[in-house]
């Protein structure tokens, strides 16, 4: 998901809200205590005509951020999407409404096998320090902790069992160089960006 920071709208009850908005056009909005999920519909006719979806947020919202690969320093383009997620987080939370917020680190890699052969030292070590690195940057930018940071490693397993069942369903196939989505298997892919 890559946010995008939209300027703030009112609505009625003068709430002033945020819009974060991905590739697909997805967006959260707050709304008269209710929270609304728009999409972007009507691809079989090339439409793009919005269609709401209320969310209940009565007990919890969770929110997942595909987190950084930690083989380097982070940038820019990390904060913005961390700092979006924060300001959203701390909205919502602002609101009375619980978070279960979920980032992961990707800590196994190419990026990250290659620093560690040009650093002499461990992948483990490599992703260790790069996820000390981060915390120490965005504690430093007062971003509130995620409830919890999964690392790719630890999940392996739960991975390969993933990627199985997509194969044994077809939606995947195993090549030389990886496993890959079967496009062909999914009738409406590309239609949103009408590729």
């Amino acid at each position: 998901m890559v946010p995008a920071a939209y300027p703030l709208k009112e609505f009625d009850r003068a709430n002033l809200v945020g819009v974060i908005v991905n590739r697909e056009g997805r967006y959260l909005e707050y709304f008269n205590t209710t929270y609304k999920y728009w999409f972007l519909e009507g691809l079989e006719a090339g439409s793009r005509a919005n269609l709401e979806k209320t969310l209940d947020v009565s007990q919890k919202v969770r929110i997942y951020l595909c987190g950084v690969t930690v083989y380097d320093e982070s940038h820019i383009g990390h904060a913005r999407t961390i700092i979006v997620f924060d300001v959203l987080r701390r909205y919502l939370e602002s609101q009375g409404i619980n978070i279960d917020f979920i980032q992961n680190f990707t800590d196994v890699d190419d990026k990250i096998i290659n620093r560690a052969k040009l650093e002499s030292v461990t992948a483990d070590e490599i992703s260790s320090k790069y996820i000390d690195h981060y915390f120490s940057d965005f504690d430093g930018l007062n971003v509130k902790r995620a409830t919890n940071y999964p690392k790719a490693t630890e999940h392996i397993g739960d991975i390969i069992k993933f990627i199985g069942k997509l194969i044994e369903k077809e939606i995947a196939y195993p090549t030389k160089n990886g496993v890959y989505f079967s496009v062909s298997k999914f009738p409406e892919y590309g239609k949103l960006s009408k590729k």
